[in-house]
């Protein structure tokens, strides 16, 4: 996929990759321009630069927004999990041993599992599939006690989080690392940028205005935002990556609560 290639690529690179297509770009549009002049052919593009800027600007809005979304969706998703994930172990403690002990030990494990350098790419995917591994195993300690004996309410309750946390964990792979910006709306992105680029050199040679300075600052402008969707795109390994610590605290806090009751609470229960 294209995204895989983005990722492997360091920012700098892109970021220089795209400095230099845009200034290329404006100094086709210079050599256009100033061979068009020299031929006698004057044409005013004034009002076409304005409006293909403005319709750059407007694709560049949209297409960060769209990762500006995402950042917010990723964001709501892995609070949603710290609170499923908290919420299944303090539930685990309604099962009859040893199920309680087995299915909290497991949600520790699925934490520590989750605990990944996700720049990463190999050790993110097999954090997800150990993690889903997991899964597995919980739902199988639950089918086993169910057919031993019926569930009561509270270890429904246990069902219902431990559904949450397998759905949410779906969720996250898809919106972390599967939806990502449409190749379609990158190369109309990039032929719009292109083209406008050319349009600003061609009115600049048209006007015999000498703006190399002012140039080459568009150029680092305009590669800069670009480079920082593409950056906000690449979602778990980004720098828009939603901060780890709530996890990290996460696995700390499931670390100090105990695995099961402790004899005396039992007895008195």
């Amino acid at each position: 996929m294209y995204g895989s290639w983005l990722d492997l690529t360091p920012l700098w690179a892109l970021f220089c990759g795209a400095v230099l297509t845009v200034a290329g770009s404006i100094l086709v549009g210079l050599r256009i321009g100033s061979a068009m002049r020299h031929k006698g052919i004057k044409e005013s593009v004034g009002t076409t630069v304005g409006a293909a800027l403005g319709l750059l600007a407007f694709m560049l809005g949209f297409t960060f927004n769209m990762t500006a979304d995402r950042f917010d969706v990723r964001k709501q998703l892995f609070i949603n999990e710290i609170s499923a994930i908290s919420t299944s172990y303090l539930r685990a403690g309604f099962l009859p041993a040893p199920y309680d002990r087995e299915i909290r030990q497991l949600l520790r494990d699925y934490v520590r599992e989750r605990t990944v350098d996700y720049a990463d790419q190999e050790a993110v995917q097999t954090a997800i599939k150990r993690s889903e591994a997991i899964h597995q195993r919980m739902w199988s300690l639950i089918e086993i006690m169910n057919h031993e004996q019926p569930l009561t309410m509270a270890a429904g309750l246990l069902v219902r989080s431990l559904n949450e946390v397998i759905d949410l964990h779906t969720q996250r792979v898809v919106v972390g690392l599967q939806f990502r910006i449409p190749l379609t709306i990158w190369i109309g992105l990039f032929a719009v940028t292109l083209l406008t680029m050319m349009l600003v050199g061609y009115q600049c040679a048209q006007q015999r205005q000498k703006q190399h300075a002012v140039n080459a600052v568009l150029a680092i402008i305009f590669a800069a935002v670009v480079t920082l969707i593409m950056d906000l795109d690449r979602g778990v390994s980004g720098s828009g990556r939603v901060n780890q610590q709530p996890w990290l605290d996460l696995q700390s806090q499931l670390e100090t609560w105990p695995v099961t009751a402790s004899p005396n609470l039992k007895r008195n229960g």
